[in-house]
């Protein structure tokens, strides 16, 4: 049930910036940069079907007709999906060994980190090298003088050799060989790391208003 309502958190971050209107799908530019063919798929849940690297979100969407169709809908956002084994490392990061279970039982937490993974519009790998920083769809909030104020956490990028470095506050990332996925109007990279705006539970807690229970 825990890794259901966490499918259904990244789920929702996607969808919030799904478009009503229908576009051909975003041309891929290959590259020498690339390892490998891009990959084309009508959605984001085709494409994550296909890939057996998500088997853990995806056991929980095939439980949800809803997530489903969410999943179809037309995005235009670039998604760093973290593989089963990057989420395994970030449980063991926060002494969890590799059980999952407790991190994606954490859902608030756990909805803050997906979008921290996502922005808009989609880019490939190739448009990614032509930028060092892009603001994520993770909004944060903090009080300076008594006035609420939002901030958009950002990502920052580096080309390494044949691949992208993606840089959050306290991890980064670097794409996976399954990466410039078209996903309809989307794009998909597999990263090898979950991002973390910060590594101290305490902090995350106080940066998402989540309370985190681990």
């Amino acid at each position: 049930m825990a890794s259901h309502k966490a499918t259904s958190c990244l789920v929702l971050c996607f969808c919030f910036l799904a478009t009503a209107t229908a576009r051909k799908p975003l041309a891929v530019t290959t590259t020498a940069a690339t390892t490998a063919p891009a990959l084309k798929y009508a959605t984001f849940y085709e494409a994550l079907s296909k890939d057996p690297s998500h088997k853990m979100i995806m056991d929980a969407v095939a439980k949800d007709a809803a997530t489903k169709a969410m999943l179809r809908l037309p995005l235009n956002v670039t998604a760093f999906v973290p593989t089963d084994t990057a989420f395994a490392k970030a449980a063991a990061k926060f002494g969890l060994g590799n059980d999952t279970s407790k991190l994606m039982a954490n859902t608030c937490l756990l909805n803050a980190l997906l979008k921290y993974h996502i922005m808009s519009p989609g880019m490939t790998q190739a448009k990614l090298a032509t930028i060092t920083s892009k603001n994520s769809m993770l909004v944060v909030s903090s009080t300076v003088n008594g006035a609420k104020k939002t901030t958009a956490k950002v990502l920052k990028f580096k080309v390494e050799g044949n691949n992208i470095r993606v840089q959050g506050g306290a991890t980064s990332a670097t794409l996976g060989k399954i990466r410039n996925v078209v996903a309809g109007k989307g794009i998909l990279h597999n990263v090898d790391n979950v991002l973390l705006p910060s590594a101290n539970l305490t902090t995350l807690a106080q940066m998402t208003g989540c309370k985190v229970t681990l």
